[in-house]
């Protein structure tokens, strides 16, 4: 009976446990200040989590997301240098929020459109696939910038990372709705209930009529269009885009999801 509700369970036994112990060695852990400064910074990890959570469940793993926010941090944080920036990457350049956003998820999008590609055309293993992009990917960011952070944003891009509604940090608000998108999407349309299908039997649920190499794509680029958004949020939060944000955050994506 105990262990039937402990592997039922098991991670939020654990989970409370680890807040009494921290309450108890520190009174202000449970502070409202703190918990917010917390939840702020699993935010990043958060958003990965979501999208590594559908390739996890599909049968798959995704190794290159922590190199995905680091070459979308740089991206995104190009195009949204100030105008009196000491060392723009593209002088004179002045775009709006959108811009920067869009690519940051673009950049995402396009990383996983190849780890799916991958995947699902060459019947390369996931771990294999992924683990290259990894080293590619941090490549790229490191090309990008010169090995050098891109610094001086503007207010409205820090403010992603920065600010607050209502008193809620903008980083809560979008994992937070992330989240909920996230779920509708796995629990509530076609689309999750084939995901949960290839991740049962891939060959029965290519028998049965699913694309399972189309959804697969979809699953990957649905993952990197997440850690893309994650590149952006962590850039905006530090007030700079470094080539090697996100060092580690794959791995801890895998353990949150």
């Amino acid at each position: 009976m105990l262990s039937s509700i402990f592997s039922k369970y098991g991670i939020f036994i654990i989970f409370a446990v680890m807040v009494v112990v921290a309450s108890l060695l520190s009174p202000a852990f449970l502070s409202e200040i703190n918990l917010i400064n917390v939840v702020r910074q699993m935010s990043v990890v958060g958003l990965i989590a979501l999208g590594v959570t559908g390739v996890i469940v599909s049968g798959g793993i995704d190794l290159s997301s922590g190199s995905v926010v680091g070459l979308s941090a740089v991206v995104a944080a190009s195009l949204a240098q100030s105008t009196d920036s000491s060392a723009p990457l593209y002088p004179g350049l002045q775009l709006p929020f959108i811009a920067p956003l869009v690519m940051a998820c673009g950049v995402g999008a396009l990383v996983g459109w190849i780890n799916g590609g991958l995947v699902a055309k060459t019947r390369i293993p996931p771990f294999i696939a992924t683990l290259g992009t990894y080293t590619a990917v941090r490549g790229a960011a490191m090309l990008y910038t010169n090995g050098r952070p891109v610094s001086d944003l503007t207010d409205s891009y820090d403010f992603v990372g920065q600010g607050a509604l209502a008193g809620i940090p903008v980083p809560i608000l979008i994992l937070v709705v992330m989240a909920v998108v996230t779920h509708i999407l796995y629990a509530r349309t076609k689309f999750g209930k084939y995901v949960y299908a290839i991740g049962g039997n891939e060959q029965a649920a290519r028998v049965s009529g699913i694309n399972t190499g189309r959804y697969k794509m979809l699953i990957y680029i649905y993952a990197g269009l997440l850690a893309g958004l994650a590149g952006l949020v962590v850039s905006s939060r530090i007030g700079s885009g470094q080539p090697g944000l996100g060092v580690g955050y794959e791995l801890d994506a895998i353990a949150a999801a």
